[in-house]
């Protein structure tokens, strides 16, 4: 598999895993759409007030632990798994 094959794969499962937590939230939720551009290496963060936000693929672990919960959407104990699963791909990106 390719280097884009991989970064393509690789952010489908980063959206996949922060929609699981997105859709699971029981508070109202700012977080509503969660996108890849085209060649998968960004993530794209849309929030209810308009913002996009944009963060590298190679970034998301960090951006899980860090900045989504400063936003107050969740706490990393509640979701402990998806962000190892994020750290793993974290990891997976950094070696391509």
């Amino acid at each position: 598999m390719g280097r884009q094959e991989k970064l393509l794969q690789e952010s489908i499962k980063a959206i996949n895993l922060i929609n699981e937590v997105k859709n699971s939230t029981k508070k109202e939720n700012i977080l509503v759409e969660v996108t890849a551009n085209e060649c998968g290496d960004t993530i794209f963060f849309k929030f209810n007030n308009g913002k996009i936000v944009e963060y590298s693929l190679s970034e998301i672990g960090y951006i899980f632990e860090d900045d989504l919960e400063g936003f107050g959407i969740f706490t990393i104990e509640d979701y402990k798994d998806i962000y190892d699963n994020l750290k793993l791909i974290q990891k997976e990106i950094e070696i391509l």
